[in-house]
């Protein structure tokens, strides 16, 4: 029968060495490292060690001395989730690794990119990759459903991709600055100094967000003078000095130029929470709460009544609000919170009122 404390001690230190783990030197991950830190005999460490992949708490790599890794760290540490803890090579585990930041690069932390968002990713690959300078894109849906996150991905994706320098920018205009200044937005936009809108996305994105609150007679000249600005003759790109993409949170047909969207592509609609899966919210309920778990440094679960109120509540601002609910139920369950508890967990008590 084995010695819980000593068990314990073996998977603690597992753990800690994860946390310092690169992928280069493999030594203190072998059972016989282990064993002579612990001051306990290599049979023992190994069978831990064993137990530990046998329960998935760790990850073997069948190398040449076999080697171990604490595997919910290494979750942690690369934000990924291994669906096996066996691998023949070091090598192979880093390519899983290498794959994983190509999916990232491919919207891959957007949750539902291979559901609700399949579509809407597609297109939005389809108008950063597009020859020369990609296409124009509107993205529409309610407050807080990810318009600007989508964005935010295009670009890591074009820069990914090579599409874009490394060096460029995201640019974001925050249109309701300029509902009422018309001659402010055209000086800005043009503008040669280092404010300029132009002159800051030069070789990468610019994101109008809020583009419904622009005026009409704004919208309406808006491709025809960035063609004059951009020094590119008859039209047929205006967009030549950066990619451009533009989000709303209404329809964009009560609300927009007619003119300027019959020169916009691809036009998409992003889903509100409420018509996302199950599924879908489960994940994004995780991902926040991986994020507040990383700011913090503790592990954080969620009780099942807890999570089932996340799920049927109504979001009238959509992921917006969830994450600012998971935060306010965090900071409650942190009250409580001591040293000598391994985790904080949310229970249904810790959740905002309403």
């Amino acid at each position: 029968m084995y010695q819980s404390n000593t068990r314990d001690e073996v998977l603690e230190y597992l753990a800690f060495l994860t946390e310092k783990y690169d992928g280069e030197n493999d030594t203190p991950y072998t059972a016989q490292s282990i064993s002579d830190f612990l001051s306990i005999s290599r049979n023992l460490a190994s069978q831990y060690l064993n137990d530990f992949v046998k329960e998935s708490l760790a990850i073997k790599i069948i190398s040449r001395p076999v080697y171990f890794i604490h595997k919910r760290t290494f979750e942690k540490k690369y934000r990924i989730k291994l669906n096996m803890v066996v691998f023949k090579s070091k090598t192979d585990l880093l390519e899983i690794l290498r794959s994983h930041d190509m999916v990232r690069l491919g919207f891959g932390r957007a949750a539902g990119f291979y559901g609700s968002l399949r579509e809407c990713v597609e297109q939005c690959k389809a108008a950063m990759g597009y020859p020369p300078s990609g296409l124009p894109i509107l993205l529409f849906g309610g407050p807080g459903v990810g318009k600007s996150f989508m964005v935010r991905q295009m670009y890591e994706y074009a820069q990914g991709k090579g599409y874009i320098g490394e060096e460029s920018r995201l640019v974001t205009i925050n249109c309701s600055e300029f509902a009422e200044c018309e001659k402010a937005f055209w000086e800005r936009m043009f503008s040669q100094k280092e404010d300029g809108f132009l002159e800051q996305a030069k070789g990468g994105v610019l994101f109008f967000d809020q583009i419904h609150l622009l005026p009409a007679r704004v919208q309406s000249r808006l491709f025809g003078r960035l063609e004059e600005g951009s020094g590119v003759g008859g039209g047929r790109n205006p967009w030549a000095p950066c990619k451009t993409a533009f989000a709303s949170n209404v329809d964009p047909k009560e609300t927009l130029d007619r003119d300027f969207l019959r020169r916009i592509p691809f036009i998409v609609r992003i889903p509100s929470l409420g018509e996302r899966s199950i599924q879908e919210k489960i994940e994004l309920i995780q991902t926040f709460l991986d994020d507040e778990m990383h700011k913090i440094g503790i592990d954080i679960t969620i009780s099942r009544p807890a999570l089932n109120a996340f799920l049927q509540y109504e979001y009238s601002e959509n992921l917006t609000q969830l994450k600012g609910m998971i935060q306010i139920s965090c900071a409650k369950a942190y009250l409580h919170y001591t040293k000598r508890d391994r985790e904080l967990l949310i229970k249904l008590f810790h959740l905002p009122e309403q």
